[in-house]
């Protein structure tokens, strides 16, 4: 719980979530534990998008236009 609420509030007031991309130290927690923990963030969905996939397809130019995964931006 402490430390949720520290990512939250350095996400909500400390960063600007264009420039923060996800990464984990795994295989030290499971991968479902870093999802379920940022799905429990109270921070805008449009911001989890960016941190989970946004930010890293643009700074490494992904095509992923034929992904399953892929959804427009909005």
């Amino acid at each position: 719980v402490y430390i949720r609420r520290q990512v939250q509030e350095m996400m909500l007031f400390g960063v600007e979530p264009s420039h923060v991309m996800f990464g984990t130290d795994w295989p030290i927690a499971s991968m479902e534990s870093y999802i379920t923990f940022m799905q429990e963030l109270a921070i805008p969905e449009a911001d989890k998008r960016k941190i989970l996939a946004d930010n890293a397809i643009q700074l490494f130019r992904l095509d992923v236009r034929h992904s399953p995964f892929h959804q427009p931006m909005t």
